[in-house]
């Protein structure tokens, strides 16, 4: 299967640069130029990792994350931008970003970025569908115990049954031996 990334990016030129560099590695590449039309591409198209320019014309990369996460929360996300800043590079990984690369970056840093970026997906995948697996076990399970104490329940029922069966003959064993002594005397 081809791997597939998300490339949000406002800058026509660095766009088809980096769509070029990912398609000469067999990256199949969709591209938006603004965040809202990368939203629109993501309702509709896969993708494994997503590569956000922090500073869009229309709405943050940051806050770009979150929409994405939403709609493809197995995906990794990757920022990159030529205004770096601290509070900007910590709220980006609050955010769920993988990754925080400063323009102009070389090539090969994005690709190894985007690389570990396919690696985190397919672990999250594999996460969410282990999670998803011990859930529907955890289900099956709770039925067998739900089914198994009703069955305790019935078997301790009988029990006591036969348990305040056996005192009310024994009662009335006690009772009849007694009124059989009483008759002899």
């Amino acid at each position: 299967m081809r791997r597939r990334v998300l490339l949000i990016e406002d800058d026509e030129q660095m766009l088809e640069e980096l769509a070029n560099l990912f398609n000469e590695y067999k990256i199949m590449t969709i591209t938006a130029s603004s965040g809202e039309a990368g939203l629109e591409l993501a309702q509709n198209k896969a993708f494994d990792v997503a590569v956000l320019d922090i500073k869009l014309p229309d709405i943050s990369g940051v806050d770009l994350v979150s929409r994405l996460k939403k709609r493809r929360p197995h995906a990794a996300y990757i920022l990159m931008t030529a205004y770096a800043s601290l509070e900007t590079a910590v709220k980006a990984v609050k955010k769920g970003a993988l990754e925080y690369l400063l323009k102009p970056f070389d090539p090969q840093d994005l690709l190894r970025a985007v690389e570990r970026g396919f690696i985190r997906k397919d672990t999250n995948l594999r996460c969410w569908n282990q999670k998803e697996k011990l859930k529907s076990e955890n289900e099956v399970l709770e039925k067998k115990l739900s089914a198994l104490r009703h069955l305790n329940e019935i078997y301790i029922g009988r029990e006591r049954t036969v348990a305040a069966l056996k005192k009310e003959v024994n009662e009335l064993l006690t009772s009849m031996d007694q009124r059989a002594k009483y008759d002899d005397n």
